[in-house]
């Protein structure tokens, strides 16, 4: 059994096209997929990007005073990724 080199290779992709991309490169025979979550943790000082809202205590703090005002707040909603 020979030895063969191995790259690391980073690809990302929005949500709704991750199925097309994993099987685009798994079709190739030549990648073979790892989660990002499985390699990246603390301990090697990495950190994965949370897919939540990250104003979503502001937005939350904005609607509740708009309330005790009286005031109807409309926030156009923006999907994070």
């Amino acid at each position: 059994m020979a030895i063969e080199k191995m790259k690391f290779i980073s690809a990302c992709t929005d949500p709704e096209h991750r199925d097309a991309m994993l099987l685009a490169g798994m079709n190739t025979g030549l990648v073979q997929p790892v989660i990002a979550t499985k390699i990246i943790n603390d301990d090697n000082n990495g950190s994965v990007i949370s897919t939540e809202n990250p104003y979503q205590d502001y937005v939350q703090t904005f609607k509740s005073i708009a309330h005790a005002v009286g005031c109807d707040l409309n926030v156009k909603r923006k999907d994070y990724i």
